[in-house]
């Protein structure tokens, strides 16, 4: 049974869409543990979702822009970032899971030099001990911009790593995504890299769309969700599943 509180929580999210933990607390007059015991009663509810920091309504997607980040996001970056070495340099691309991985840097900061097109990524990492480099280009209302493959900003990279988001991943097409431009920054930036990683979710293992990023046999990683069926993937391309 809902409560008084739950329905003054509910009312907050709705109005605010979305709000952290501590600022829920504040305006409920409440300490911030009994608030995610609430939260966690209301998502089992389907009355609201929760994300990394806080919560949103069912219906809200917060994307790049926002400060709360998705469980399995955060999942993707907590994996990731095993496989990242003090001193490289890391090339860091998608609107999802940047902000995830800067969100850990930023709490547990190690040498190392970021490249990445995400505002609130590199706005998130100033100030710590690691370089940031943000590349040029046309942004878009999501919170990235879109590099010039021919600029400079790209031309001369070298990174020993490379994160990229894609949206269809096929043992024949390879990886793909649905528009031009994302397509050529995406293979350019994978091209500056030594290792080729990308994140695509399990439900889009089979599907491909009319921009190929690459080929499946050129990657090293595949970081993905549970994955519902087996998959063919080539004998050089390691694939770490996550659970959100």
């Amino acid at each position: 049974m809902l409560t008084e509180r739950h329905h003054d929580l509910l009312k907050l999210i709705e109005t605010r869409k979305a709000l952290r933990v501590e600022e829920i607390a504040d305006l409920l007059g409440v300490s911030p543990a009994t608030v995610r015991r609430d939260l966690r009663t209301l998502q089992q509810s389907g009355m609201l979702k929760r994300v990394r920091g806080g919560a949103t309504t069912p219906r809200n997607d917060i994307g790049s822009q926002g400060n709360l980040i998705e469980p399995l996001d955060e999942d993707f970056a907590r994996a990731m970032l095993q496989d990242i070495s003090t001193g490289e340099v890391i090339i860091l691309e998608g609107e999802r899971v940047a902000p995830a991985l800067a969100s850990f840097l930023k709490d547990n900061p190690r040498r190392l030099t970021i490249i990445t097109n995400h505002l609130q990524a590199a706005q998130m990492l100033q100030g710590t001990s690691m370089d940031v480099i943000l590349l040029g280009g046309q942004l878009h209302p999501r919170g990235y911009t879109l590099p010039e493959v021919s600029s400079q900003d790209i031309r001369f990279l070298i990174a020993n790593q490379a994160f990229i988001e894609v949206e269809g991943i096929h043992p024949q097409a390879g990886i793909t995504v649905s528009s031009p431009e994302p397509a050529r920054y995406k293979r350019e930036l994978l091209g500056h890299s030594m290792r080729k990683n990308v994140i695509a979710l399990g439900r889009n293992y089979g599907i491909f769309l009319p921009y190929r990023v690459s080929s499946l046999e050129e990657l090293d990683t595949w970081y993905t969700d549970q994955l519902q069926n087996p998959v063919q993937v080539p004998q050089g391309l390691k694939v770490i599943e996550v659970h959100g």
